[in-house]
């Protein structure tokens, strides 16, 4: 639906409708004196498509709207600023929000309808309902603004440690198949035909060779059934419950992703708690919003545990998901009652050792792949200049 700015005597914003005239009919329904309306043209009406594969930025809209609510300006008109500076994605969902609260409806609520909805996660409406019961919706914003930048970071932190080692790896499997099958055929062939015996490395080297040429379009589509395959049983819940627990029982990444996945259960509940939100409820969102199923399911136990009565710590124990650090911590927050101040601590600390062991294992990685290049090349060039050196030798 096209968007219209608008200005008339009592305010000025934008409005949704189907054509100009609508547009004005809406705003005189409202009991505006409407002085001039005009289509906007953003990124959206012109193409769609790129504006749906524009990133919403979370933090940004949080941060900004803490702002503008601390200094008094009303919901609504807040966003109305907020949309005279954005475009693209980001003015589809404010004005769209600008429409609901329009409408009478509250800001959470108006988070889970289209388009919002497809931005905002499940923790982030929960938090923005919290904050309007409570009456602190700017305080709860600036928390969600600070969560999704430690969460962002977090999650950053693994993919950075995995980029110099995936392309190294692209770099080599390119480089080797390249060789495979463009040279060493070339170099080998007239040495072939001469009916010498040739070295048992050389062999090998052509034996592998060999079958990339005559099999390899076999190989492709092995590969392409194994992926699909992998990809369907990651579509199911049990599948990608294995799949996760197969991720944590790896030696050296199975820590890491299991840190990474408690110090983002820590972050997000612990966010959730200083919001206002009860323990059981906020387990269950935790649960919603953890990208690691065998931790999620932890979290659902601690929320059975809770609803029956029992002890947090206890159940979560009973996992065995879990660190003994974070179970103490569970106990020692529900003892106190700082359940937030002790998460909080909780994810600092798992923050710090993702660092340290991402460190690590990129410091591993790098010398790993370059040994293995290494070995993979001087084996194909020692397979290609031995038979070369003896042939040179006989004459």
């Amino acid at each position: 639906m096209p968007a219209f700015a608008y200005r008339a005597l009592e305010s000025s914003g934008t409005v949704n409708a189907d054509s100009l005239r609508a547009a004005r009919d809406e705003l005189r329904g409202r009991g505006l004196t409407v002085a001039e309306v005009r289509e906007v043209k953003t990124a959206r009406t012109s193409n769609r498509r790129a504006v749906r594969t524009q990133r919403f930025q979370l933090q940004r809209f949080a941060r900004e709207l803490a702002t503008l609510l601390g200094v008094g300006v009303p919901v609504l008109e807040a966003l109305e600023v907020m949309a005279r500076q954005s475009s693209g994605r980001g003015l589809e969902v404010i004005q769209g929000l600008c429409e609901q609260l329009r409408r009478g409806r509250r800001l959470g609520d108006a988070m889970r309808d289209p388009p919002a909805s497809e931005v905002f996660d499940d923790v982030s409406i929960q938090m923005v309902e919290a904050g309007e019961q409570s009456g602190r919706l700017e305080t709860v914003l600036d928390r969600l603004a600070d969560f999704q930048a430690r969460r962002d970071a977090l999650r950053g932190k693994l993919l950075t440690a995995m980029i110099y080692p995936g392309f190294v790896a692209l770099v080599a499997v390119g480089v080797g198949v390249f060789l495979m099958t463009a040279v060493v055929p070339k170099i080998l062939e007239p040495l072939t035909q001469q009916g010498r015996t040739l070295p048992w490395i050389t062999r090998v080297v052509k034996t592998i060779s060999d079958a990339m040429l005559s099999h390899g379009l076999w190989g492709l589509v092995g590969l392409a059934i194994v992926i699909g395959g992998a990809t369907m049983l990651l579509r199911r819940e049990a599948g990608r419950e294995w799949w996760h627990r197969t991720q944590l029982r790896l030696p050296v990444v199975g820590p890491l992703l299991r840190q990474q996945a408690v110090g983002h259960m820590a972050v997000v509940m612990g966010t959730l708690l200083e919001s206002g939100i009860d323990f059981g409820r906020a387990c269950l969102i935790t649960a919603r919003s953890s990208p690691q199923r065998v931790v999620a399911g932890a979290l659902r136990a601690g929320h059975e545990a809770v609803l029956q009565g029992r002890d947090v710590s206890e159940a979560i124990e009973e996992t065995g998901e879990f660190p003994p650090l974070v179970v103490q911590a569970f106990s020692v927050g529900q003892r106190s009652g700082k359940m937030e101040q002790v998460l909080a601590r909780v994810a600092t600390t798992c923050e710090a050792e993702v660092t340290r062991s991402t460190a690590r294992l990129t410091a591993l990685l790098e010398p790993v792949m370059i040994c293995l290049i290494g070995v993979m090349v001087g084996a194909i060039a020692l397979a290609t200049i031995l038979p070369i050196l003896e042939a040179s030798d006989a004459f």
